[in-house]
């Protein structure tokens, strides 16, 4: 992932802010751990 957007107090990349809907990629991101702001 390249771009990465604020969503929840999450850097989330760009493209599961576009399919955050998608089950699959629900779990991607459960297992990715995405990163707090401010770390």
């Amino acid at each position: 992932y390249l771009s990465y957007v604020e969503q929840n107090g999450y850097w989330l990349p760009e493209r599961v802010k576009l399919h955050g809907q998608d089950l699959d990629v629900t779990l991607v991101i459960k297992d990715w751990q995405p990163r707090k702001l401010g770390q």
